[in-house]
């Protein structure tokens, strides 16, 4: 995708409909949200381009109001596994809090410069935590140590 506006994105004012802001929080979960990162919950190709999107949610059903669902919480977002839904529905489709917790690494002191120059590079606190394999949390946590000493 590189940087600046996503594939697909339209400049005419399109890109503040509700659907296309819908299209990039599903982007921005899969790619910086470990909750999805590490289980490995995609995007299926053809949705990084908006229009294949767009067309795709308006032939299923898309209104504003509805939320897009994924049938599935451990598989990825596919026309066969996504739906529009009410937030009722999407809420009786969650996983439970207690499966939201990940499997945290203890992350050893002598580390910590590491983490330390890897955040002064640019890097997000998501990024780093999910090199390290623990929460952005945790990264934070040491991050801020770096400024007390």
């Amino acid at each position: 995708m590189g940087r600046g506006r996503p594939k697909g994105s339209i400049a005419d004012g399109r890109s503040k409909t509700l659907l296309f802001q819908r299209w990039q929080a599903m982007l921005k979960r899969t790619r910086h949200n470990p909750l999805y990162t590490r289980r490995g919950i995609t995007v299926c190709p053809a949705w990084s381009d908006w229009v294949a999107f767009r067309d795709w949610a308006i032939s299923a059903g898309y209104i504003d109001g509805l939320s897009l669902d994924r049938i599935d919480n451990d598989a990825g977002y596919e026309p066969d596994n996504c739906r529009w839904v009410t937030k009722a529905v999407q809420d009786a489709n969650r996983r439970p809090a207690s499966q939201w917790a990940l499997p945290q690494r203890k992350i050893e002191h002598s580390q910590y410069p590491a983490i330390w120059r890897l955040r002064q590079a640019g890097l997000t606190l998501a990024a780093i935590g999910a090199e390290y394999d623990c929460s952005e949390a945790t990264i934070h946590r040491i991050v801020h140590l770096q400024g007390a000493s």
